[in-house]
């Protein structure tokens, strides 16, 4: 069973997060958690209380009119829904979830911005990127509603040799009948045709039977290299790898610049270096 947590507070981006996974990886297989979380301001128990049975209450007439709107829009809905309220910061929350349930995918969505820069501008998602170690897929309010048929995978020589979970990349790929088409931007000119050689390896290694294709940018500039390549390129989803040295970690914790910001449409899915299982 594939468990996936989609963290809500009901709003229009959320609705899209939860849309888009379902349509994503929607079977009998799945089972997808809608997570709702609430900080109570220090106060006194009595006062907390109160609160906390207030702001519950509001949460399941929320939930039980998300669940319904979920039920009407995928009428063939195959998934098993719940729902889940906890009182806490969602970054807490998310990662305490994650390890005791063993989470397999924590999707979240953006507002007025894409998935790449959602990622680096959003305080809330570089830290559950940080902490986690379930791949994390961050869904733009303006993101299409329609499978992958073009996937965007970046790379670069610090993920050679490492152990990368390709699992979900790889459903959503067979599942969706998609291309991967790798982007290795390479920051120097040093031994560039032999780490080529090694990513193609890795890369069939990875992705048997999915179609692949290895594309090379030069430059340091990974914000320009994705853009380039996404403004020139048919792509539905950009996938990148989190890996503490390499140019996409160092890329989440860096502020965004105005170009990222206005691709408002494109989904984004973070792996990460170790295996879960």
């Amino acid at each position: 069973m594939k468990k996936i947590l989609i963290p809500t507070d009901f709003s229009q981006n959320a609705k899209k997060a939860t849309d888009y996974a379902i349509t994503l990886f929607d079977s009998k297989e799945t089972s997808i958690t809608l997570l709702n979380t609430f900080s109570i301001p220090y106060t006194s128990a009595e006062v907390a209380y109160s609160v906390n049975d207030i702001i519950y209450d509001n949460a399941q007439l929320l939930f039980e009119e998300e669940v319904k709107r979920i039920q009407n829009k995928f009428p063939n809905l195959e998934s098993k829904i719940t729902t889940s309220f906890h009182v806490g910061s969602v970054i807490q929350v998310v990662n305490s979830i994650e390890m005791k349930e063993n989470i397999d995918l924590i999707v979240m969505g953006t507002k007025g911005a894409s998935g790449m820069s959602a990622v680096l501008i959003g305080s809330t998602t570089a830290s559950i990127i940080k902490n986690i170690t379930a791949p994390l897929l961050v869904v733009p309010e303006k993101a299409d509603l329609e499978s992958p048929k073009r996937i965007l995978f970046t790379t670069d020589e610090e993920l050679i040799g490492r152990e990368i979970d390709y699992h979900i990349l790889q459903e959503i790929a067979h599942k969706n009948k998609s291309v991967v088409d790798a982007l290795y931007i390479s920051n120097s000119a040093n031994n560039k045709e032999v780490i080529e050689t090694f990513i193609d390896y890795e890369l069939d290694l990875n992705l048997i039977d999915i179609p692949h294709h290895l594309n090379t940018e030069s430059g340091k500039n990974i914000e320009k290299a994705i853009l380039n390549y996404t403004d020139n390129h048919p792509t539905d989803l950009v996938v990148m790898v989190s890996n503490k040295g390499n140019l996409f970690y160092n890329l989440f914790h860096k502020s965004i610049t105005k170009q990222i910001a206005m691709h408002t449409k494109l989904p984004l899915l973070v792996l990460h270096n170790n295996l879960k299982k």
